[in-house]
């Protein structure tokens, strides 16, 4: 199965657990190939993380690929990138 996407959606801890996992991933001659794959492609995607207290500070090494929605006005800038479009598919 092939599943491709252009657009990660977070919520604050659970970006933060990726963040200080997956970013040193890629260059790490222990971690499998798979782990360096999906931490290449985490460091490339595009990061949506709805929180009211992160700020750019905290989002390091991925602060040019990581958005911030705060709570409220998450719904309504969701459903605008669902509008947007994208790349969604699945290949089995």
């Amino acid at each position: 199965m092939r599943i491709a996407f252009d657009t990660l959606l977070l919520g604050r801890v659970s970006y933060e657990g990726f963040k200080s996992f997956w970013p040193t991933v890629a260059d790490d001659d222990n971690a499998t190939p798979a782990q360096r794959e999906v931490s290449r492609r985490d460091n490339d995607i595009d990061k949506v993380v709805i929180s009211d207290s992160l700020t750019a500070d905290g989002t390091e090494p991925w602060r040019h690929t990581t958005r911030i929605i705060r709570r409220a006005d998450a719904h309504a800038q969701i459903a605008e990138l669902k509008r947007q479009g994208g790349r969604e598919t699945c290949n089995g």
